[in-house]
């Protein structure tokens, strides 16, 4: 059995794990990365990742210093494609060449190889602390056929701090009515959408009342703030991740992510994950 991914460890100078990170050097690069106050590092140097490796790590720091390599690319890109996967840091070389690659390759943020390890985790750690709904909404323009035209609709919903709370709020904040925003949506999916334009807002409640949450704001206010009646929120923390709202907002940020993932992208999601790196 797979241990508690909240249950608190030690990392090796004694420090409670509270982040792991999966340093990943494919091409060798030669930097041993320690572990830092409450954080774990963990380094792999094989040119592809290990079956599994993004699993419970909260982010990966990919270190490749020459994006001219097709194949490097193409290993970069099956990792960036995984959904559901921790942020990732490309950690690359600041040079000329490098950059006609980079405006095409949609990492979380970049780090160059100037830079100290203590400041490449310090950019990382940020960026671990981002919110889940800027994820989400980088995920679906990502996987869309017409990114385009989603495009205002997950920003709408996962880019803004108060949500429309009904689909038809949704439709008329896109200028459009509610049967077109539907059809549009389901349109824009080279298959079926992942999920009906209703689930997907009670999804963008859900996480940007974990936001507001985690700014200090009690469960009535995030409740008001966000346009719903608490009970509304208890009901949509229930259907979606089986937890009230209150035990939604106290849930560690790699559980909350997990859940996020398999209620997004189905119970089957860690497997396809694996199976694609």
């Amino acid at each position: 059995m797979d241990p508690d991914p909240d249950t608190p460890r030690l990392n090796h100078d004694g420090w409670a794990v509270v982040s792991r990170i999966l340093w990943w050097d494919p091409g060798d690069h030669g930097r041993n990365p320690s572990a830092t106050p409450y954080t774990e590092i963990v380094v792999s140097r094989d040119p592809s990742l290990p079956r599994g490796a993004l699993e419970s790590v909260d982010l990966a720091v990919a270190e490749v210093h020459d994006l001219q390599e097709e194949e490097t690319r193409r290993r970069l890109y099956g990792v960036l494609e995984s959904p559901g996967r921790p942020p990732i840091l490309l950690l690359t070389a600041a040079e000329p060449d490098n950059m006609r690659f980079l405006c095409h390759i949609p990492v979380d943020d970049v780090a160059w190889t100037s830079e100290t390890v203590r400041e490449v985790v310090v950019r990382g750690i940020r960026l671990m602390n981002g919110n889940e709904g800027k994820r989400v909404a980088e995920y679906f323009l990502r996987s869309c056929s017409d990114p385009g035209t989603i495009e205002p609709v997950v920003t709408r919903l996962f880019l803004n701090p108060k949500p429309p709370t009904k689909v038809q709020d949704l439709a008329r904040s896109c200028f459009v009515d509610r049967r077109t925003l539907e059809r549009k949506w389901i349109a824009a999916w080279s298959g079926s959408p992942p999920l009906p334009l209703k689930a997907l807002v009670d999804w963008a409640l859900l996480l940007g009342a974990r936001d507001l949450s985690e700014a200090g704001i009690g469960p009535r206010r995030i409740a008001k703030e966000l346009g719903i009646h608490k009970r509304t929120l208890d009901r949509i923390a229930g259907r979606l991740v089986g937890l009230s709202s209150r035990g939604w907002f106290t849930l560690k940020s790699r559980a909350a992510w997990r859940a996020v993932v398999i209620g997004l992208w189905g119970d089957s999601e860690k497997s396809r994950v694996s199976s694609r790196i």
